[in-house]
């Protein structure tokens, strides 16, 4: 649904109107590779952004969601003809992009638990709902890749009780 709506933005009205220049029978093979070190994500979606455009784009995966990347590491091949690869590149590299940046930012936090040492504790990195509205199973996703944990889904999904909900009451007649 999230690329349905990236490439909704994209292309209404008018559709890809730089691609219409290109000769119809030209083909593409090109590379996705790591502008910098991080944590990969977002492949799924990058994947689909390619297919929703044409059914003839090929993507190979060298890398999947929760590796370590490094810059300029090559993690996809993409193949196809070239009109539809450049209508669906942006989208799919902004979802590479935004997804892999939250795995990456989680994984340094996980790596800086696990250097600072908690000897007989288990600590974990968890993530919160704050997340981009319509992208929170994608972002959860990627802190997932990333080495984080989730928490509460939405807000049927557990009991959370902070001082805001305890306005004219108290703790123990919450709870009960």
């Amino acid at each position: 649904d999230a690329v349905v709506l990236a490439l909704h933005e994209d292309l209404t009205p008018d559709g890809d109107l730089s691609a219409a220049l290109v000769p119809p029978d030209a083909l593409a093979e090109g590379a996705i590779a790591s502008r910098a070190d991080g944590v990969l994500a977002g492949s799924a979606c990058a994947t689909e952004a390619f297919a929703q455009v044409s059914d003839d784009i090929e993507v190979v995966w060298l890398r999947a969601d929760g590796d370590p990347v490094a810059s300029g590491d090559v993690v996809a091949i993409v193949r196809g003809p070239l009109a539809p690869v450049l209508t669906a590149e942006r989208t799919a590299l902004n979802f590479l992009c935004r997804l892999s940046g939250v795995a990456t930012t989680t994984a340094r936090w996980v790596e800086e638990l696990r250097a600072a040492g908690t000897p007989g504790r288990a600590v974990r990195i968890w993530d919160t709902r704050k997340t981009t509205p319509g992208l929170r199973a994608l972002e959860r996703a990627a802190v997932r890749a990333g080495g984080g944990w989730n928490h509460r889904t939405n807000l049927s999904h557990w009991i959370m009780l902070k001082d805001n909900h305890l306005t004219g009451t108290d703790i123990a007649s919450a709870v009960a």
